[in-house]
């Protein structure tokens, strides 16, 4: 079968799985080598995750939330659950593998990985991209198909970075930025429209402020205020990352 199908087909075999945990699957990497790598991603619903298939999520372990509201805390409050954890990955790496030995739809070895999309999340369909906008993506457009339309056109750019502003049914528009090593973010004057056919892979970028020394002001030299963005709860709710929660080899 071809990659387009093989992709709909362990999502098929994973879903049962994921969904009875509460979770969400969030895409399928497939990549080629010695060992075919097979990596999922999953993540728990919510404000920051995608709004369609979503499904009722956990806010703490049992063990934890008994002992709390014995107490009379609210254990959703103090421990909500912000994405999949290691044993949620593991036991979908467990179900899967078996799943996809028993049938047989990888005819070559490989090797299994699932984990959260973390906080350099990547994109693989537009509407996961809605509930970020105002963050900082990186994106990388196909070769000789660049994907832009609008106020901003650039035919030789293969990487763009900017600031996601809007998307929309089958595009996205970005305000390019570039953020400094002390977390600022410098907004340009120019958008691009792009294309979501024109799109290699579209990611997140984490933004993380370095607080100012001592002595030091907000502004660049000769006075000039720099535009920052700080990273604030909307930016962090939802991003710890699983590591690498299953691995399979076969």
């Amino acid at each position: 079968m071809d990659k387009i199908d093989l992709k709909e087909r362990i999502e098929t075999l994973a879903r049962p799985v994921v969904q009875a945990l509460g979770l969400n699957i969030w895409g399928l990497e497939i990549v080629p080598g010695a060992r075919l790598l097979v990596r999922l991603y999953v993540d728990r619903p919510g404000p920051l995750t995608s709004a369609a298939d979503q499904e009722p999520g956990r806010s703490a372990p049992p063990s934890q939330t008994a002992a709390l509201s014995s107490q009379g805390l609210d254990p959703g409050q103090l421990f909500p659950v912000l994405s999949a954890t290691v044993d949620d990955c593991a036991e979908i790496s467990r179900h899967l593998s078996l799943a996809l030995d028993v049938e047989d739809c990888l005819a070559e070895p490989y090797v299994l990985e699932v984990s959260t999309p973390g906080l350099a999340r990547r994109f693989f369909r537009l509407a996961q991209m809605i509930p970020y906008v105002g963050d900082v993506l990186d994106v990388r457009l196909r070769g000789g198909q660049n994907g832009q339309e609008g106020e901003a056109q650039r035919p030789h750019a293969s990487r763009l970075r900017g600031v996601l502003l809007a998307v929309e049914d089958a595009a996205f528009t970005l305000r390019l930025a570039s953020v400094t090593p002390e977390g600022e973010v410098l907004q340009e004057a120019e958008t691009v429209r792009i294309a979501w056919t024109g799109v290699v892979k579209a990611c997140r970028v984490p933004v993380f402020c370095q607080p100012l020394r001592p002595g030091k002001s907000g502004k660049k030299a000769g006075g000039r205020a720099a535009s920052s963005k700080r990273l604030t709860g909307n930016n962090i709710s939802a991003s710890w990352r699983a590591t690498v929660g299953g691995s399979h080899e076969s």
